[in-house]
């Protein structure tokens, strides 16, 4: 007899993760890093897409848009 074990996951989600708003959490993992900056530059490129809730995280002047500008005012979060 030949038993065949099956594993599913579940997709987390980023309040699992923590997340939830918060201004500059553009990868949603609950905290501001350098890599929210790349992933910032990422979805502007149109190399990323992000979830409703990143998307508002992601856009720290409120304009509606990302741009050159969330940029900026991420990486002076992180000074």
């Amino acid at each position: 007899t030949t038993t065949k074990a099956t594993t599913t996951t579940k997709p987390v989600t980023t309040t699992e993760l923590g997340g939830g708003l918060l201004p500059g959490d553009v990868d949603g993992n609950g905290s501001v890093t350098a890599t929210d900056v790349v992933k910032l530059i990422q979805a502007i490129l149109n190399k990323v897409n992000l979830t409703p809730e990143c998307l508002t995280n992601a856009d720290l002047n409120k304009d509606g848009n990302l741009s050159i500008i969330d940029v900026i005012k991420l990486k002076n979060m992180l000074n």
